[in-house]
């Protein structure tokens, strides 16, 4: 279920205000011992043969339902998107999101894939992440690949769940579950999977069954096609990345100085740790225009109206530098998601009066 996102009516108070404001004061940072070292997959340095790779660059990219998927007012056409990377960790893997039409920024599935050799067989591996929450920070930014923090994912992070093994097949790679495995879903106790992919189409099926070793009715068949998705990312040469899920009320009047902004927003390190959120505390932020925020923040979230929706990446370089920030270490990048709620229009300040102002000591 969405959270709630409740609409504050009154200005944060001074102990509420975000680390992340330019006016914040720096803080130590409180730099915990380093742990055990962390474990390196067992895929690193695996030869990569023909199949792996062509099966891997079949996967690659975004695809699209070409129909609805789920019952009711739950149905909705989803989007799938594959990114291949390879870190020291993890080896080569592809980061896999999938979401439904309208809600690019609410991830129902984040996982990591990984196609191998075991002895001659082909095979798939995938993986969830233990904990979602971690793996939220990570949503949209396949759109922004080279500022997409996968070499801070742990191998202890992840839970393999099921292997799929493939052969060739006609114009691509026919896979399935070498068996089944448990689950509760669907009211079931076990289930088994499996995955057609070609280079222009993906058809995948989970097949559920009941204590009577039966098959529950579920969706069937899935198909997947390539697709374009809506969702616009931008990389600046000072390396600010701005990811745009909705520009808001372009017909608006642009915002103007002393007007009320209502916005909600959540800010991740990259490696996770979620340092500030208006979610959490329950109550979105009221601000005047123009934000007294660090300059990435800003640049990236103009021009701002109302309904705007949108992930940034800010580098050190934009926002604290190498200045420790409260419970941000040196050098940090930050990222946020951003989300505009409502503009408050004001009577507009006349420029001689902001002239005045601007002259005061």
């Amino acid at each position: 279920m969405p959270r709630i996102r409740a609409l504050m009516t009154t200005t944060l108070a001074a102990v509420m205000a975000p680390a992340w404001l330019a006016c914040a004061q720096p803080a130590q940072f409180d730099e915990t011992e380093d742990g055990p070292a962390p474990t390196p997959s067992l895929f690193v340095g695996q030869p990569i043969d023909a199949d792996i790779s062509r099966l891997t660059s079949m996967l690659e990219g975004s695809w699209k339902t070409t129909s609805l998927v789920g019952e009711g007012e739950d149905a909705a056409v989803l989007w799938m998107h594959m990114l291949p990377f390879e870190t020291e960790l993890l080896g080569r893997a592809i980061y896999v999101e999938v979401h439904a039409d309208a809600t690019p920024w609410e991830p129902v599935r984040q996982a990591i894939f990984r196609v191998y050799r075991y002895g001659e067989s082909l095979r798939l591996r995938t993986y969830e992440f233990r904990d979602p929450e971690r793996a939220r920070m990570l949503t949209s930014l396949w759109l922004a690949p080279d500022h997409m923090p996968l070499e801070e994912i742990r191998l202890e992070e992840l839970l393999a769940t099921k292997d799929l093994r493939f052969e060739r097949a006609t114009g691509g790679y026919a896979g399935e579950t070498i068996q089944a495995y448990p689950t509760p879903d669907s009211g079931s106790v076990e289930m088994t999977s499996s995955m057609r992919v070609r280079p222009d189409r993906v058809v995948s099926e989970d097949t559920f069954y009941g204590v009577d070793a039966t098959p529950i009715p579920g969706t069937g068949a899935i198909t997947w096609e390539r697709g374009t998705s809506p969702v616009t990312a931008s990389v600046g040469e000072d390396g600010l990345a701005v990811i745009t899920y909705d520009a808001g009320k372009t017909d608006d009047p642009p915002t103007d100085e002393g007007d009320i902004v209502f916005l909600n927003y959540e800010a991740w390190r990259t490696d996770g740790t979620i340092f500030d959120s208006t979610f959490e505390r329950g109550l979105a932020m009221r601000v005047a225009y123009p934000l007294r925020v660090v300059g990435g923040f800003k640049k990236g979230i103009e021009p701002l109206f109302e309904g705007v929706r949108r992930k940034i990446v800010i580098p050190p370089e934009l926002g604290f530098g190498d200045v420790v920030m409260q419970n941000l270490p040196a050098g940090s990048t930050l990222i946020f998601h951003i989300h505009i709620i409502r503009v408050e229009q004001t009577d507009p300040i006349p420029m001689e009066e902001r002239v005045k102002r601007q002259e005061r000591p």
